[in-house]
């Protein structure tokens, strides 16, 4: 009847004439609902006119044929015009244009035919179809179900729009939304009004309408579109045939997996957007696939920063870490910035180690950090300067040596020094003899080692968790490792603890446990903190770091001086002159100023963490002008900083005079930046004891052998392998020889 109707009215067609064209319209329109209820694929994404280019193509033939028939009633209504005489809705649009050309508004140029074919497809195609033509949507149907404005909303009642006292219709209801609001108000309103209201009232006069069963039966449910609100038959009909054509089936299922896939990658680079610029991520790896051949990061950063700048991101699977590469930068944030960089990056590795209890290394910052933190240094400022570790670090660098036959030995490079520093904490830590060959002690040095052979950068499942799954034999034997090593030395402690006597300190458990007892008397805030658990685990936070990097350090040291005997002949020239065969002491420290040269510049040209460990930031801050987001993974570039030739000359080179005054040759205090240990608040607690323990181990082994390369001494390799995180020796020999 519409069709018809709009035949009629806007074309001048005849109403006792099946017009063919007319009928070809309504057709058009009954198909583009069947093919496309819900408008065009590409209306939502361009890309998904390929997924759905048939569907495409269907519409496309569809509006082109709908245009043309138009196009020719238009033409034909047009023919038919004879000026001052208005047939039909056509030839007034007509006498319009005319009168607007003859009155020369500046709106004629605008009435072209085409247009004015186009406006009346929008009026009376506005009453049929509404096309999606925004990319704003606005629930007119939450409107008109609104019960703060409709009494039971829900319920079909004509009499709300009636006044109860006269039944005349009332002015003041609730607004009425579908046809739209403002400047965009259909204009096809008030047409399409009296269209339905003389088609109701003519098919009440002429027929009646029942259900074709009860009519509770009748389904006022909508269905087959979620832009048009169309009853459930038409719905019905377009699904059966939707499902019968199973190959549709798999294309919803594949639009929904490329919209979540574009959802997902989209989110992932909107992300990358809020972060410093680096070399570009993929989803999902990152730029895992960029480091997968990169064995020195600390080298490759320094490349980046190049191109990037001194503050960029790398993504580690869909992890940003933010790499500071110059001195600037790095104080500025570790300093300057402290209380918002201070947080640990939380990883896989550290909770296996911690199992519930709390550090100094992998714990956040937060109250408890510190209370642990302050414990720790005072323990190890007492505990570093003792007569104890003095006397202790000589007779066990004595007891290795002694154990050595006569003439050359070649040995692995890192044994020796992971051996001492072992037997320093199986004694100084938890009280085990020197003389005997403690199976537990020998236990964790083997542990220390095959963690370093299976982990060199620590868990995959640090980087993403999904990465465990790829990698489940290698989690499940570091998590045998940790908790092995974690029973032998909560053993180790209780052994020690039971040992204890207070106001009698023998090692370094007992001094913990005296400054436990002297919190718990004084009532400090701290002492809530100082569980058994932290305890052990503040313990294995100071010895182990302390044992890794002064076992790194001196095999660094003894490689060089294996490379440069000049070197080492002038560190046993100076502790024979100064200190003879005297075991050291702390006080000699200032008696071989080129000794401690050498270590503070083996610090300098192999730091063994180039990238330090990473840190979080605890809040939204900034470093220079660049914009850091919270929770975010930090790593500073130690090695650039200490290779960086504004700070140091000849930084390749390896120059333990470069820490002394030319003039009178002692230590200078001021030289360049050092940050082997940290910056800030996150500077690392076992400083000092790894410094006095490698000054301790160094000179004995000099007073009591030399050290050579097997080969000629330019054959030995400086150069670090096997972890992208720790600077390593390559696995290499050395020769050791007793001196008389």
């Amino acid at each position: 009847m519409l069709y018809n109707l709009i035949g009629v009215s806007v074309y001048g067609t005849r109403l006792d004439d099946d017009c063919k064209e007319i009928r070809r319209l309504e057709e058009i329109d009954r198909q583009f609902l069947e093919v496309a209820p819900n408008g065009l694929p590409s209306d939502i994404a361009p890309w998904l006119a390929l997924l759905y280019h048939r569907r495409e193509k269907k519409v496309k033939d569809l509006f082109r044929e709908f245009r043309e028939i138009v196009y020719r009633l238009f033409t034909k209504a047009e023919a038919a015009y004879v000026p001052g005489k208005t047939e039909n809705f056509t030839q007034a649009m007509l006498a319009a244009r005319e009168e607007a050309i003859q009155e020369e508004k500046g709106d004629a140029e605008y009435l072209t035919k085409g247009n004015m074919v186009q406006v009346i497809l929008n009026i009376f195609g506005g009453g049929l179809t509404v096309p999606k033509d925004t990319g704003i949507l606005y629930n007119v149907y939450g409107a008109n179900h609104d019960p703060k404005i409709w009494d039971k909303p829900d319920e079909f009642r004509p009499e709300r729009f009636l006044d109860l006292a006269t039944g005349k219709l009332r002015q003041d209801l609730g607004p009425l939304l579908t046809f739209g609001m403002g400047p965009r108000t259909c204009p096809g309103e008030k047409l399409a009004h009296v269209d339905m209201f003389y088609i109701l009232v003519r098919l009440m006069q002429r027929l009646n309408c029942s259900a074709p069963g009860k009519p509770s039966d009748v389904n006022m449910d909508g269905g087959g579109s979620s832009l048009f609100l169309l009853p459930t038959h038409a719905a019905m009909s377009v699904l059966f045939e939707s499902v019968a054509f199973f190959p549709w089936n798999w294309r919803w299922i594949t639009t929904a997996l490329v919209f979540a896939v574009t959802y997902l990658v989209g989110r992932f680079y909107h992300k990358v957007s809020k972060y410093p610029r680096g070399p570009f991520p993929l989803p999902l790896v990152g730029n895992l696939l960029t480091l997968r051949n990169v064995s020195d990061l600390h080298y490759k950063a320094t490349e980046w920063a190049k191109t990037y700048g001194d503050v960029f991101t790398l993504w580690m699977a869909e992890k940003p870490m933010v790499i500071l590469n110059s001195h600037s930068v790095i104080r500025e944030a570790l300093l300057e910035r402290r209380h918002e960089f201070a947080g640990r990056f939380p990883t896989k590795l550290g909770e296996l180690q911690l199992q519930g209890n709390h550090d100094i290394f992998f714990e956040d910052y937060n109250p408890r950090w510190k209370a642990l933190r302050k414990l720790a240094l005072l323990a190890v400022r007492r505990y570093a300067i003792s007569e104890s570790l003095e006397k202790l670090c000589a007779n066990v660098v004595d007891a290795y040596v002694d154990s050595l036959p006569h003439g050359p030995q070649l040995v692995d490079s890192r044994k020796p020094f992971i051996y001492m520093l072992y037997n320093v904490i199986g004694v100084s830590v938890y009280g085990t003899s020197l003389d005997g060959e403690d199976k537990n002690i020998r236990r964790l040095e083997e542990i220390d080692h095959e963690f370093l052979e299976v982990a060199p950068n620590g868990l995959p499942s640090d980087i993403a968790p999904w990465l465990a799954i790829l990698y489940r034999s290698r989690e499940k034997k570091i998590r045998s490792m940790f908790g092995e090593f974690r029973n032998i030395v909560e053993g180790l402690f209780t052994k020690a603890e039971a040992t204890y006597v207070p106001g009698k300190t023998q090692n370094f458990t007992h001094a913990m446990l005296a400054a436990r007892e002297e919190a718990i008397q004084e009532e400090k805030d701290d002492a809530q903190y100082l569980t058994k658990g932290n305890m052990i685990q503040v313990i294995q936070n100071i010895f182990g770091a302390a044992t890794d990097s002064s076992a790194g350090e001196l095999q660094w040291l003894f490689l060089m001086l294996a490379k440069e005997p000049r070197i080492q002949e002038k560190i046993q020239k100076e502790i024979e002159e100064n200190i003879g065969s005297a075991p050291p002491v702390y006080k000699d420290r200032a008696k071989l100023p080129f000794t401690v040269a050498c270590l503070l510049e083996t610090l300098r040209f192999r730091p063994i963490t180039p990238l330090g460990f990473p840190h979080n930031t605890s809040t939204y801050t900034k470093v220079g002008e660049l914009v850091i987001p919270k929770d975010t993974g930090v790593l500073y570039n130690i090695y650039d900083v200490s290779h960086d030739a504004k700070f140091w000359v000849a930084p390749e080179d390896f120059r333990p005079e470069r820490f002394l005054d030319p003039a009178t040759g002692k230590l200078l205090q001021d030289v360049g930046p050092q940050l082997t240990f940290g910056l800030g608040p996150r500077t690392c607690p076992g400083e000092k004891l790894a410094q006095v323990d490698m000054f301790y181990i160094l000179v004995r082994l000099m007073q009591r052998l030399s050290c050579s390369a097997p080969g000629r001494p330019s054959d030995v390799n400086l150069n670090g392998g096997g972890s992208s995180l720790f600077l390593v020796p390559m696995k290499q020999n050395i020769v050791l020889t007793r001196r008389n």
